[in-house]
């Protein structure tokens, strides 16, 4: 049976949006105490996370709308499972007030230089970040992690604070380089009229 084509592109979105759908229900269960329900959510959507790519990139219907609903569907599935969890591990806060911080700084640098860059030190936190909340659901069953726990979350807070800074230095540079640039057209153009005047 042949898989029509509209299926086809709409299909890895929808499994994309299911993380956006399922976060508020995650905060909801996950401040209720009803952790065993949050991990089997939390499961399927890591799912979804691995076959939305894959059937994009096996269908050939990757699209630069999907790309941002992915990312934007990773920051708010990963917010809502560490505010989930914020009932039985207070300091999880400063992690989500320090990812919510970096989220305002790159959204302000893209509204400013139209161009949004994930740095190498970006990476390192998120993938920090989420071994943290993995972490974190093994201590909630496991108390013995909690010194792994510790570790991972003052870790991940410098991580941010890294990556927070490593951004504002980028845009700086991002800036800074612009404008040499204008400077150099404009300095350009002006021998080309003089040159033309000359003539």
């Amino acid at each position: 049976m042949k898989i029509p084509y509209k299926f086809k592109k709409i299909f890895p979105n929808l499994l994309t949006g299911f993380r956006l759908i399922v976060a508020p229900i995650i905060i909801i269960l996950g401040l209720m105490g009803k952790v065993n329900i949050v991990l089997i959510l939390t499961i399927v959507a890591c799912l979804t996370d691995l076959f939305d790519g894959f059937f994009a990139r096996k269908w050939s219907v990757s699209s630069q709308f999907g790309a941002k609903l992915d990312a934007i569907s990773d920051k708010v599935f990963a917010a809502s499972l560490m505010i989930s969890l914020t009932g039985k591990i207070k300091t999880l806060w400063i992690l989500i007030i320090l990812e919510i911080t970096i989220a305002l700084i790159n959204l302000y640098f893209y509204y400013k230089i139209n161009k949004s860059e994930t740095l190498m030190i970006g990476k390192i936190k998120t993938t920090s970040l989420f071994i943290c909340i993995v972490i974190s659901f093994l201590y909630l069953y496991f108390h013995k992690f909690y010194f792994l726990l510790r570790g991972f979350i003052y870790m991940t807070i410098n991580l941010q604070v890294l990556s927070g800074i490593s951004y504002i230095i980028n845009f700086i540079k991002k800036v800074q380089a612009s404008k040499e640039n204008t400077l150099e057209n404009v300095i350009a153009h002006k021998q080309i009229m003089n040159e033309k005047e000359d003539a």
